[in-house]
């Protein structure tokens, strides 16, 4: 954006990455301009809209499309083989030469610590992805291994854009965007050391850079600038969590439990076709105690509260009923083959038929 505000053009050369909890923006490679001034200077031959042959291509008070100031109405030599409009503007215009290999290769090698926390509120459980360690010198000499060093959360940025299928020196030259994405997926009813972050890399984008200068006067007290154009690679950083809810636990528990108390009592059934395999006495009891045992227990552990104390049925009669009646409700009402189960366990009752007699 230009604009001519009292014999001074006014340019839009002031932006910056955003750089935040979740951003992080470096810089790999740059094209500076040193010692810019206001005064004309012809426009670059690069910009369409600045060539010309003579004057009459060079409206005055225009400003250039693309480009760097307003035209003066001149169409002055560019070089030995161009002619541009001459514009008023920071001169000597930008350079747009880039570099053929970033300018910043060793970045890298630098590394990035990435420091999270998750909180599930509702449950009361909070989890951080670093070690817990009094040893101060573990993160300045730790690498993040996902097998070796798993709770490591400092990365280096080659191994990252590696991981996102790219290589640095090509990214690196005209910048891009790296998606980092942590991935908490934990079950709380295991130990609290079994949830661990999972981490992903995408490439987001290509072509990363912004503009940026910084101003000074010289001792004529003239205004002068040095303007550089930064390319680099920015780090988006997004955060995912979840955990069973209560629900889905006791579905798949209790769908578990039944299929396999339907299983136990099958093979305790004397009409059971395995039935001369199985043919102690001691399976008609042990079978259906195990059924009944495991009902309890996988019970207790789907309606336990998280950091609940553990408690013991007083009436184990009550706890095998209420096993067996959610038994019914997910094999009637949640199961695929809920049909079939309920024709096995209900017998449709029919009217009697009746003989009418004949009148007499």
């Amino acid at each position: 954006m230009t604009m001519l505000i009292n014999a001074r053009v006014l340019v839009r050369d002031r932006s910056s990455a955003r750089q935040g909890e979740d951003v992080i923006f470096l810089v790999t490679n740059f094209v500076a301009t040193a010692q810019q001034a206001q005064g004309t200077c012809p426009e670059s031959a690069a910009v369409l809209d600045a060539v010309c042959s003579e004057d009459a291509d060079c409206p005055m008070g225009n400003p250039v499309a693309r480009g760097n100031g307003i035209k003066t109405g001149k169409c002055v030599m560019f070089n030995t083989t161009h002619s541009t409009c001459e514009i008023y503007g920071w001169c000597p215009v930008e350079n747009s030469t880039l570099p053929r290999k970033p300018l910043l290769a060793e970045a890298e090698n630098f590394t990035l610590f990435i420091k999270n926390t998750v909180h599930f509120t509702k449950f009361n459980f909070s989890k951080c992805n670093t070690l817990q360690t009094n040893d101060p010198t573990y993160f300045k000499t730790c690498l993040y291994d996902s097998f070796f060093s798993p709770f490591c959360p400092v990365f280096r940025v080659r191994d990252m854009v590696e991981a996102a299928g790219e290589t640095f020196g090509d990214l690196a030259l005209l910048g891009g965007s790296i998606g980092v994405r942590i991935e908490w997926d934990c079950d709380l009813d295991q130990p609290a050391a079994r949830c661990q972050p999972q981490y992903s890399f995408s490439l987001q984008d290509r072509n990363y850079n912004f503009r940026t200068a910084s101003y000074y006067w010289d001792s004529q007290r003239q205004l002068h600038r040095n303007l550089l154009k930064l390319y680099g690679i920015r780090f988006d950083i997004s955060v995912h969590g979840q955990v069973p809810s209560p629900l889905q636990t006791l579905r798949a528990r209790s769908r578990l439990l039944c299929h396999c108390t339907l299983l136990l009592s099958a093979a305790a059934s004397p009409t059971a076709p395995c039935w001369h395999r199985c043919s102690s006495p001691c399976v008609l009891i042990l079978v259906p105690f195990v059924a009944v045992t495991a009902a309890l227990c996988w019970t207790a552990l789907a309606l336990r509260p998280r950091g609940a104390a553990q408690m013991i049925p007083s009436d184990p009669r009550g706890s095998g009923e209420r096993a067996t009646v959610l038994c019914d409700l997910v094999l009637l009402y949640l199961d695929a083959k809920a049909e079939f189960y309920w024709k096995e366990k209900f017998e449709e009752a029919k009217p009697p038929k009746c003989k009418t007699e004949a009148a007499a």
